[in-house]
């Protein structure tokens, strides 16, 4: 199952994917407690032992070894698949009685073939589908950030013309294709000790086994209520799965991915709505009613500072009127970053004080029509 993709370079993922895997060792177990692995398909050719090493017993399980070609033929049964023994190994049948070291054969079932356009993954579903032949047994291993595991297609759904299977993988994956997604043959075994073989008897390249989805669909890049609070003259909101995106593009308001979340910048506190358009990688969709979307727009309302005048009215025709001013929400813990206006003139601020429900600022007001009398911060 030699998966191709249509998302991204292949040789520039590769190699990414092979160091995770090996480099990083994912394994269910202890990397010191694994025995170097051989596996092969039950009824397969002969693989090479290796000229450095000799067998101190004979194998067991159905395997057996030839001592003058120097190779080990797997089991011929099928009901071998899955199973594994070890085997003790030297350098020299002389050094037999002092060598600790173990080598374990593993029989694997037959390789599935997978149409490579058919894989998708959903890492908000937390699963990986796929169609093809032969893919009762066929596992697939994860690798998350914090987390790794193996899922097993034990009953492929029958359709005209090919098996369906999906396999659960972990919830707080990459939405990156390829990366930290690797299939296995029926009762095979995965890390970094691990050395596969097909039925002719070749050993198989690391690449051969990584599963690189032509399809990555996504639930949403943004909370379903997200709003964003411009009251500062920017401000960010959550966002999912950013290494998906190539590029995002706000119209008049400036915006960027930074990290995991969208930055707005408005240079006018008069903006009440954000319309944010998605550009995604190759290959990445996100859901839109009953399909997909590969161009994802998505409305982001602004919420302003509430604002209170907390103080009488200023009186008419006095010269140094003030006025008390409350603020509340975000806004209140960011006081020293606001600018008040008495209608379009600045207002100075005197004087602040907060608490735990909100802040109160004072403001030099100067003559003023109270009747006309209005404030506002940006």
């Amino acid at each position: 199952m030699r998966a191709a993709s249509r998302i991204g370079a292949r040789e520039r993922l590769l190699p990414l994917v092979f160091c995770g895997w090996m480099c990083l060792g994912l394994s269910l177990v202890s990397r010191r407690s694994q025995a170097e692995t051989l596996q092969a398909p039950a009824g397969g050719k002969a693989i090479p032992l290796g000229d450095a090493r000799t067998l101190c017993d004979a194998p067991s399980g159905g395997w057996t070894f030839d001592d003058r070609a120097h190779t080990l033929l797997p089991p011929p049964n099928a009901d071998a698949v899955g199973t594994a023994v070890d085997l003790k190994i030297a350098a020299s049948k002389a050094l037999c009685p002092r060598s600790k070291a173990v080598l374990k054969l593993v029989t694997t079932g037959p390789w599935p073939s997978v149409d490579p356009a058919s894989i998708v993954f959903a890492p908000d579903q937390a699963s990986v589908e796929a169609r093809g032949r032969r893919l009762t047994g066929v596992a697939v291993a994860w690798r998350a950030s914090t987390d790794s595991g193996v899922d097993t297609c034990q009953n492929p759904k029958l359709e005209p013309s090919a098996e369906h299977c999906s396999w659960t993988v972990g919830h707080n994956m990459s939405a990156s294709p390829g990366l930290g997604l690797v299939w296995l043959p029926p009762g095979g075994r995965v890390g970094p000790e691990v050395v596969t073989f097909d039925s002719d008897g070749r050993q198989a390249t690391p690449d051969t086994f990584v599963l690189l989805p032509a399809r990555v669909n996504l639930a949403g890049l943004l909370p379903s209520d997200a709003s964003i609070d411009l009251s500062t003259g920017s401000g960010s909101v959550p966002i999912a799965h950013p290494e998906s995106i190539a590029a995002v593009d706000c119209g008049d308001v400036r915006c960027e991915v930074s990290g995991d979340k969208l930055t707005v910048r408005a240079l006018s506190s008069n903006v009440n709505l954000v319309d944010v358009k998605f550009k995604l990688r190759p290959g990445v969709f996100v859901a839109k009613g009953q399909g997909f979307d590969a161009t994802p727009i998505a409305h982001l309302a602004v919420v302003h500072c509430p604002m209170s005048v907390a103080s009488v009215p200023p009186l008419r025709g006095v010269e140094n009127a003030r006025v008390v001013v409350r603020i509340e929400g975000r806004c209140a813990s960011d006081l020293s970053s606001l600018r008040f206006f008495i209608g379009n003139a600045p207002a100075d601020v005197l004087s602040t004080q907060t608490s735990s429900t909100g802040s109160e600022a004072l403001l030099r007001v100067g003559s003023t029509d109270a009747s006309s009398f209005g404030a506002s911060q940006k």
